[in-house]
């Protein structure tokens, strides 16, 4: 017996309060439709209850393959082709819907778009143990991964449990009889396969749109996903911009600026404001600046000037521009909208479960620890290039050179030891060693990137790993202690007794208008889950800041 026949729709959901097929339409479709550069191909009254069909060409689009081919049999001659799509506006259960075929889909209006409807459609749809992909990314890291499995596979095959993964898509097959959809993928739209016909795509949109509205995901694996998502509403992204400017406006210190990009301390030399009549250049990324560089045009700001006045960095070397983002794209912090918390990261927004805030809360102030003075502030340099002076920072290496030889410390910045493993050229234990103390210090300036703090963490936990299981690494460390203090250090407990040690990690940075020092709530995410790891295995572990100059 044959297989029946499988179709694959895409097909997205309007937001309720869209009640007529044009207001679903971006501007450049409704332009195309009035110009009749999109063709009407009329009604329909079987397609849920009532459709309409618009198909749009192309511009003609040589193949990439042509100029190869012309390179080595010269008389083929130019040709084009051209693409088509079609995008169905029907509407079922006093909804509107889109299926969309080619390149359709940009013609839909995200702002007025149920964002989340694919993915509602998935966890609902597909059993925690018949997933087949799942598209995630992780904040603290800035790496995005898609994970296939070569069967249905259980969702904690994908390893999915840590706080700092969100869930951008998950594709499966459905196993329940009775179901109009046999596979479903989804993020912002639903992409199925169906025996349905399109005339039948009614019943599958009538079917997703019960599932759209279910939390049966909640009794499954699946809740996870609740844990840390993705705001993809753009209304609810206004407001919560709204939100951040009128915090800003009142001077609070709810927010900040970071690098939306990892960039090396000694690449950074200074930053400037353009786009909103701030002058002048300034030695490290803050708002404070930014704010007072406004001046009385403080008052007028709004949620678009974020995103027209840029954040410039220019390089330490040559003073040349290195990169530029939108104010927007830079802000860090969190906010509060219909009882949720929601923080800001690299231009995107993310809702957060109590629970997760909570506990990152506790774990921070567990940690955090007071200034140090034998760990000086970080100091201004002017530097010099072709006549010009530009004052900027010290970088790591220079400060730990100057903190070492001023307050007795040890220079391990750069002093790699061998990786036991083989898999790294060197491991660096710390920056700096306090033997009177016994403390293994780590510095990172740039405390405002979640990702730079989160990798600052995680190699303060591969050193204290090996410095924990491997003897043979402990004693090089001690070696390499007795050569760089010209013999003094004799402490050899660090090869018996390495618990005795304590791993401090010191950031960077400057105190927020309170007088308090942080970092973004995606760090201290990552803080929470790798000081977990160093304290279980018997170290003790603690956070503190540099100020600077």
């Amino acid at each position: 017996m044959a297989r029946p026949k499988k179709y694959k729709y895409a097909i997205h959901l309007a937001k309720p309060e869209v009640q007529e097929y044009s207001d679903f339409l971006t501007d450049a479709a409704r332009a195309k439709i009035s110009s009749g550069a999109a063709t009407y191909g009329g009604e329909n009254i079987v397609i849920g209850d009532h459709a309409i069909v618009y198909t749009f060409a192309g511009p003609p689009i040589p193949p990439r393959w042509l100029k190869q081919v012309q390179h080595c049999f010269p008389k083929v001659e130019d040709f084009a082709s051209n693409s088509v799509s079609a995008l169905i506006l029907f509407r079922k259960s006093n909804r509107i819907f889109a299926a969309t075929f080619g390149f359709a889909h940009s013609f839909i209006d995200a702002a007025m778009r149920e964002n989340e409807f694919g993915l509602r459609v998935a966890i609902n749809r597909i059993k925690d143990s018949d997933v087949r992909t799942i598209e995630k990314s992780n904040l603290g890291s800035a790496v995005r991964d898609l994970a296939q499995a070569a069967r249905r596979s259980s969702l904690d095959m994908f390893k999915i449990d840590d706080a700092l993964e969100v869930v951008r898509q998950i594709s499966g097959d459905v196993s329940e009889d009775g179901s109009s959809i046999d596979s479903v993928s989804g993020a912002s739209v639903m992409k199925v396969t169906s025996e349905a016909t399109l005339d039948g795509i009614g019943s599958v949109a009538e079917e997703a749109l019960q599932l759209f509205s279910s939390k049966a995901y909640q009794s499954s694996q699946f809740k996870i996903i609740d844990m840390l998502r993705q705001e993809r509403d753009k209304s609810t992204e206004q407001i919560l911009f709204q939100a951040a400017v009128e915090s800003i406006k009142a001077k609070q210190d709810r927010f900040e600026l970071a690098l939306p990009e990892i960039l090396t301390d000694e690449r950074i030399g200074y930053v400037k404001f353009t786009g909103a009549r701030i002058r002048g250049e300034f030695p490290d990324v803050s708002l404070r600046d930014y704010v007072d560089g406004l001046g009385g045009g403080l008052a007028a700001l709004t949620v678009d000037d974020l995103w027209k006045h840029r954040l410039v960095v220019y390089d330490s070397a040559s003073f040349e521009e290195l990169r530029s983002w939108p104010i927007a794209q830079a802000l860090i912090g969190s906010t509060s909208h219909g009882g949720e918390t929601y923080v800001a990261n690299e231009g995107s927004w993310y809702q957060v479960a109590d629970g997760v805030v909570s506990s990152a809360e506790l774990a921070f102030n567990d940690a955090l620890i007071g200034l140090d003075a034998r760990l000086d502030k970080i100091r201004l340099v002017p530097r010099q290039k072709d006549g010009a002076t530009h004052t900027t920072y010290e970088t790591e290496g220079e400060y730990n050179l100057r903190v070492a030889e001023d307050f007795g410390f040890l220079c391990m910045d750069r002093e790699l030891l061998p990786d036991p493993v083989g898999r790294k050229l060197g491991i660096e234990l710390c920056d700096l060693f306090d033997p009177t103390e016994r403390r293994l210090i780590l510095v990172k300036r740039s405390s405002r990137r979640s990702s730079t703090l989160s990798h600052f963490f995680r190699q303060g936990v591969t050193a204290a790993r090996l410095f924990y299981v491997d003897e043979k690494f402990r004693r090089q460390a001690f070696d390499r202690f007795v050569d760089l203090s010209g013999g003094s250090f004799k402490d050899d407990s660090i090869i018996t007794e390495p618990r005795e040690f304590r791993f401090e990690f010191r950031i960077v940075d400057h105190p927020r208008p309170s007088g308090e020092f942080r970092i973004p709530f995606f760090s201290r995410l990552s803080l929470r889950d790798e000081f977990q790891i160093l304290k279980g295995m018997g170290f003790q572990a603690k956070l503190g800041f540099v100020p600077q100059e």
